[in-house]
């Protein structure tokens, strides 16, 4: 797997460039002042299939908060 070392500020201006790189595959660890502090990683295609069954399940319950109400466009 690719992996990638950015500084804070440079991921703050250019997040979009950075985003499309972790959607290609590529891991980015970003520091700042020589210090790790965060480590982006692709997901995987099992572990993104199991956030999708868990948000149908909690969707499904009568006495749970519906998907809409949390991720509503406005």
């Amino acid at each position: 797997m690719n992996t990638i070392v950015v500084s804070s500020k440079n991921f703050r201006q250019d997040f979009p460039k950075y985003q499309k790189l972790v959607e290609k595959g590529v891991s980015i660890t970003v520091v700042k002042r020589s210090k790790p502090i965060f480590k982006l990683e692709p997901v995987d295609v099992e572990f993104q299939n199991q956030v999708l069954n868990s948000l149908l399940d909690y969707e499904a319950g009568e006495n749970f908060v519906k998907y809409d109400q949390i991720f509503s466009k406005k």
